[in-house]
């Protein structure tokens, strides 16, 4: 399945370039094998052990390490490969016209450019489209030099864990990081023409509630065979002595991007599990809305992994652990404890990406109804907003950027609901990470107003650990940066 994904992916690029990256589909299709760590492709082409679009194009004599390559001169992924998301030239890169003379500066000013140079300077650096607040949040750095750190933790005032999608765990303790030995394997994967992107790997941890009693610790994961899972651990010092599985999915699942866990009390948690396939109107996938299908759903389970006799599916053999169905990919869960109300933000296609109260039972949509289109601009819905109403929930908030094409999501990775601030103005609004433009949003639910902090960077989870102050974790810049951050912020 990831080989025919990879397909479409290839289809949507640019020129001879396209028959390429279609030519090496088929390659991966025929010769493909499974690494036994962490990553799909096979084998590290430059040795630089980390599997990333350079191994790809070395691989059929495409890629040179020169930015002016024979064949097709300086190209997109090249451009990618060398630096995404950061600085390269001026040190800027803040406006279109920035990005182009950057690439330009790669690539030496003179080479031929074989890809969209506006729709890759427009896709790579977004012009943020909110205005900041006047007040901040202010942010102190913990740690640096982290990969794709997701997921923290908090074990106590001064001691935290924090998963890395490579399949690291670290240990932060009085300002000292250590790794942790004996976790599970994992399968971590490069989305081809996404830069930094990753998908798998290890994702979110969180102690248990009663940690100080028991001290289990849980991460959630795809495993080797391409499962999402969640396991639970005790720790001796920096090694796991102590591992149990505590769910993993029925089925196979590579378009699972993000996994998120958030308990209801003590001995009841909810995680999601997504389903981000490329559905269309005239082709939908309608896994989120197939109760025998573990993906696109929202599940509440035991801490050991039981399933509560009070699930809204607890008659059906096939659907005990689903506690909403019809998400597309969740990519944050926050359950707030003074309200007893469980909120996800949601991944939309192109545009859509949604906010939304969590009920029992509900159904959210996708793919029968969603606020976004496809990546080529092509509808998805298969029913109309005045239907979706009726049938469906829908979001408490969507976020569409508006753009020439259509639309463009912000990509939301986490969400906070402020309910300790010692500012009132703070009160009841919620802290939302957008990774497409790499800042930390604030959304105000009794205006419907979105604006922006001076958080920046790619936030992948925020955890609020006494009042008016929380955690935060923020991936590398580009592959091979690791200048990922753990910081504290407080509001």
């Amino acid at each position: 399945m990831f080989y025919i994904w990879y397909a479409l992916k290839c289809d949507q690029m640019k020129n001879a370039l396209s028959l390429v990256c279609m030519s090496l589909a088929g390659i991966l299709l025929s010769t493909s094998s499974f690494a036994q760590s962490n990553t799909l492709f096979n084998p590290d082409y430059n040795g630089d052990g980390f599997i990333g679009v350079d191994d790809i194009l070395g691989a059929l004599s495409f890629y040179d390490n020169t930015w002016e390559t024979p064949v097709f001169g300086c190209t997109y992924e090249d451009y990618l490969e060398f630096n995404p998301m950061a600085t390269v030239d001026d040190g800027s890169c803040e406006t279109p016209n920035d990005c182009e003379e950057d690439i330009l500066g790669v690539c030496g000013g003179n080479c031929n450019l074989d890809f969209d140079l506006d729709g890759v300077c427009d896709g790579i650096f977004k012009p943020f489209p909110y205005s900041n607040l006047n007040e901040g949040l202010n942010s102190t750095i913990l740690a640096a030099g982290f990969q794709f750190p997701y997921g923290i933790a908090v074990l106590d005032s001064s001691t935290f864990v924090l998963s890395d999608r490579d399949g690291g765990l670290l240990r932060f303790q009085n300002g000292l990081t250590t790794p942790i030995a004996g976790g599970p394997e994992t399968t971590m994967f490069l989305a081809p023409d996404q830069g930094p992107t990753v998908f798998g790997g290890y994702m979110d941890v969180c102690e248990h509630p009663n940690y100080a009693e028991n001290g289990w610790i849980y991460l959630a994961f795809l495993d080797q065979e391409w499962f999402p899972s969640i396991g639970r651990f005790r720790l001796d010092e920096n090694v796991i002595l102590e591992y149990e599985e505590v769910f993993r999915t029925r089925q196979p699942n590579y378009y699972n991007n993000g996994m998120r866990m958030a308990w209801e009390n003590d001995s009841v948690m909810f995680f999601n599990i997504g389903a981000s396939a490329f559905s269309t109107a005239q082709a939908p996938i309608l896994i989120g809305q197939d109760l025998g299908q573990d993906g696109g759903k929202i599940h509440r389970i035991f801490d050991d992994g039981q399933i509560p006799e009070d699930n809204p599916f607890e008659h059906d053999e096939n659907a005990l652990s689903i506690w909403s169905f019809g998400h597309r990919d969740v990519q944050g869960l926050f359950y707030d404890h003074e309200s007893n109300v469980l909120y996800g933000v949601e991944h939309g296609p192109k545009g859509g990406d949604e906010l939304n109260v969590i009920q029992e039972g509900g159904n959210y949509g996708w793919p029968l109804f969603t606020y976004g289109i496809h990546y080529d601009g092509s509808p998805i819905s298969l029913i109309s907003e005045d239907s979706a109403a009726t049938t469906t929930i829908l979001p408490l908030h969507y976020w569409t950027v508006p753009t020439e094409d259509g639309g463009q999501a912000i990509a939301p990775s986490t969400v906070m609901k402020i309910t300790d601030s010692q500012d009132p103005n703070w009160h009841g609004k919620f802290l939302v990470s957008s990774l497409a433009f790499r800042r930390l949003v604030v959304f105000n639910p009794e205006t419907g107003e979105t604006h922006g902090t001076h958080v920046d960077g790619r936030v992948r989870t925020i955890r609020p650990i006494s009042q008016g102050k929380a955690l935060a974790v923020i991936e590398q810049t580009s592959v091979g940066n690791f200048d990922g951050k753990l910081i504290l912020i407080e509001y």
